[in-house]
This record gives C-alpha cells, sequence and structure tokens, in this order.
C-alpha cells in the first residue's frame, strides 16, 4: 500500500470512530459530559480533512475538496464555541 492512499484514509476514518466512542465514555466516567459537543465538533473537522485527502487522491474535482474543507472550518469554529461554553458553564 503506498504512503498515501485512499485505503490509509479509510483506516484514519475508522480510528476517529474509534476514538469518538473512547473519548464520549472517558467524558462521561469523568463527569465532563459538558465537553462531548465540542469534542464530537473537533472529530467531525478533522474527519471532513480527511475526506478531503481521500478525494484529493482520488483525483476529483475541487468543488466538493472545498466543501469538505469549508465543512471543516465550520466544525472548527463550531468546537471552539462549544469548548468556551462548556468552560464558561462551570
Amino acid at each position: 500500500m503506498p504512503v498515501a492512499s485512499p485505503d490509509l484514509i479509510s483506516l484514519i476514518l475508522g480510528l476517529i470512530a474509534v476514538e469518538a466512542v473512547g473519548l464520549v465514555w472517558l467524558l462521561r466516567r469523568l463527569a465532563l459530559r459538558r465537553f462531548i459537543p465540542a469534542v464530537m465538533a473537533f472529530l467531525v473537522s478533522g474527519t471532513f480533512l480527511m475526506e478531503a485527502i481521500r478525494l484529493a487522491l482520488g483525483g476529483v474535482g475541487w468543488l466538493p475538496i472545498e466543501a469538505l474543507l469549508l465543512g471543516a472550518l465550520l466544525a472548527h469554529l463550531a468546537c471552539l464555541w462549544l469548548a468556551w461554553r462548556a468552560l464558561k458553564s462551570q
């Protein structure tokens, strides 16, 4: 498998899903549930970036890639806002 392959991106996306489950479990266990939305937005941002890389490797046109990059930006901004809100509610 080449270093930059769509199959590698699939593996990374699977690991992100496992990470999401683990982080939700951990945050619930530590009574930090208010941070779950921010963490999920963070992971969505990374997922959009991985999908953009997959499309770029596949030679897809720029419009879907730009849409995914915009989605990643919006998810990251949501992450920052949600984290700020969670910190203020302490």
